[in-house]
């Protein structure tokens, strides 16, 4: 076998390698956006479920007339878990762009960095992706409910 068949042996290898590297990274950087979005459909979940747990405490049947009490506190916890899941929607978009710089890289320029803040600056902004229209609309519709609810009862 020849010296230059052996660099190029080494060389595909060491390719490959990269390669790998580099689907391993992005497979990396996937899993946390997985496990981002999911946490996001957990706070919408507990949204629903807390509110509607201060709102049936309204009608068990007593003569509880602190309404305003419970309009606070179900907004109150409405509004909590829209800054969480903004916070979380946020993230999510910070890793997607990680996601695509990766993508664009070269192979033997893979570091395994996991830090995406870089990219935090400009139109991806917390306030932003909490008062994006996807949240707004569910939140907002979601609070809406709520004093209707209260009022109408």
């Amino acid at each position: 076998m020849s010296s230059n068949s052996t660099a190029k042996i080494r060389n595909s290898a060491l390719g490959a390698n990269t390669m790998e590297a580099k689907l391993k990274h992005l497979e990396l950087v996937q899993d946390v956006i997985n496990r981002l979005a999911n946490t996001s459909s957990r706070v919408k979940q507990w949204t629903i479920a807390a509110a509607i747990v201060v709102l049936f405490a309204q009608t068990d049947g007593s003569e509880f007339s602190g309404v305003g009490i419970l309009i606070a506190l179900a907004l109150g916890l409405v509004i909590l878990f829209w800054f969480l899941d903004g916070f979380y929607l946020w993230q999510e978009r910070l890793y997607r762009r990680l996601y695509d710089e990766i993508r664009g890289r070269a192979d033997e320029y893979i570091d395994f960095s996991m830090n995406c803040q870089e990219f935090a600056s400009g139109r991806r902004t917390l306030f932003r992706s909490t008062f994006s229209t996807t949240l707004g609309l569910f939140f907002g519709a979601f609070c809406v409910c709520i004093v209707l609810a209260v009022c109408l009862n």
